[in-house]
């Protein structure tokens, strides 16, 4: 699907080496201004892409931002946690205590990480 919805992406696989390994990889020589990423236990919308490209494109101040996510547990979607309500805006100290952002959810600038 990414390649015929999004030819300009390039897609690269890593084998499951933990968090620290895939964000080394980040500044290896890849095209393109932008990065997202999807855990092996996750899935995108059909929409998320072009959905996040947009809002960026509407607030070209944005240089990362993130989603929503729908959980789903042995085939049942259960709602996340309350204690973990997606935000917006400055929110870095929000992130330090608890995961705030989602990997799967986030697509950031090259140029920021």
């Amino acid at each position: 699907m990414l390649r015929k919805e999004f030819p300009e992406v390039n897609y690269y696989y890593q084998e499951n080496l933990g968090v620290s390994s895939t964000t080394k990889s980040w500044h290896t020589p890849h095209n393109g201004d932008w990065i997202a990423f999807l855990d092996s236990d996750d899935e995108w919308l059909p929409e998320k892409l072009i959905r996040q490209t947009a809002a960026l494109s509407a607030n070209p101040e944005s240089r990362i931002c993130h989603t929503e996510e729908i959980w789903i547990r042995n085939g049942v979607r259960v709602n996340p946690p309350q204690n973990m309500p997606k935000k917006g805006g400055w929110i870095f100290t929000q992130c330090l205590p608890l995961c705030a952002m989602s990997p799967s959810t986030i697509m950031i600038h090259r140029s920021d990480i």
